[in-house]
């Protein structure tokens, strides 16, 4: 990120300027502070902002004031050079307004995102999102995005996105459970199984869909589907702004980070299969007690007899082999 995007470069101390235009519930300002520390100011006369400020925020000071009738929470960031990231933590608890009416939602949304983004700063700096990290995330967005949300809805579809809370798969509908997967083109069509219950579900049906994905310029990001779902969400859903947040966070994706270089994917091949009893996958009933963790491939070029139609996976259908 260019110094140019440096909204405190040749800011004088203590003069505070609006981060934006925009019309909001509280006021959100850029400031330079006595000590020259660059610096987040939310101000408001409408209601005391009640937000806990004792939470570790790595390399970022937070505090709340109050006088004068007018309530103040205010962050400060230790180090100059960490300015990219605080950057980015700061226009995420502006945008924490740009989807709620009311000065008491806006404060339930930044405190829900301060926390968010402790866990995010306790992350060693320089970490990045690995390219399988962010090929596995971008799989699941993209089945959220154009194989739920146009038939369950975009809240009954978030809420039915689990992988992210450490659950066995990565979707779990009211009468079905899907697994998603994807693998690099030009490596083949092998999937890696990370544990013995992702094939397994005490319900059914449960379903496989695969994702055949290469690098290019016309390909879209992470982050480019994050928007394009945060962009169905409604001012009365506002609350799953937060929800879709925390488990990105889960996943370990952090918004815009300078430390990441997120890929542009581009889905050369997508697939459905019906994971039946004949599937080929290991059960834990077939597992000695002893042996606690398994890790296995498998070659879905031998799995056309199970595949189902390429179509939208509805919550409860298990569609038609084909």
């Amino acid at each position: 990120m260019s110094n140019t995007n440096n909204p405190w470069k040749g800011l004088p101390t203590l003069e505070k300027i609006r981060v934006d235009d925009k019309e909001r519930v509280a006021e959100c300002y850029w400031f330079v502070d006595t000590n020259g520390k660059y610096g987040y100011l939310v101000e408001t006369s409408k209601v005391d902002i009640n937000i806990n400020t004792t939470m570790s925020l790595k390399g970022v000071q937070a505090t709340v004031s109050s006088d004068n009738g007018i309530s103040r929470l205010i962050l400060t960031l230790d180090l100059k050079e960490d300015w990219e990231i605080f950057l980015t933590l700061c226009r995420d608890l502006t945008a924490a307004s740009d989807n709620v009416s009311t000065i008491g939602g806006f404060i339930a949304s930044m405190q829900q995102r301060l926390s968010r983004w402790q866990s995010l700063l306790k992350l060693s700096k320089g970490q990045e999102m690995s390219k399988a990290i962010q090929m596995g995330l971008f799989s699941e967005l993209n089945f959220l995005l154009n194989n739920l949300i146009p038939n369950l809805g975009i809240k009954q579809s978030i809420i039915s996105w689990v992988g992210p809370d450490s659950d066995k798969q990565d979707f779990l509908l009211e009468n079905s459970v899907v697994e998603v997967k994807s693998y690099r083109t030009s490596k083949g069509k092998k999937v890696s199984i990370s544990s013995v219950e992702q094939l397994f579900s005490e319900k059914d049906p449960l379903y496989l869909a695969s994702y055949a994905l290469s690098t290019g310029e016309s390909g879209e990001t992470v982050s480019d589907l994050i928007n394009s779902i945060e962009a169905l969400i409604t001012p009365k859903d506002e609350g799953l702004f937060d929800l879709l947040g925390d488990k990105l966070t889960n996943y370990g994706y952090v918004p815009e980070s300078p430390n990441s270089i997120l890929l542009q994917f581009v889905i050369d091949n997508e697939n459905f299969y019906i994971v039946s009893e004949s599937f080929p996958k290991i059960i834990p009933t077939s597992i000695p007690i002893a042996i606690a963790n398994i890790r296995y491939s498998i070659n879905l070029s031998e799995c056309e007899e199970f595949l189902i139609e390429k179509k939208v996976i509805k919550n409860g259908a298990e569609g038609r082999t084909r």
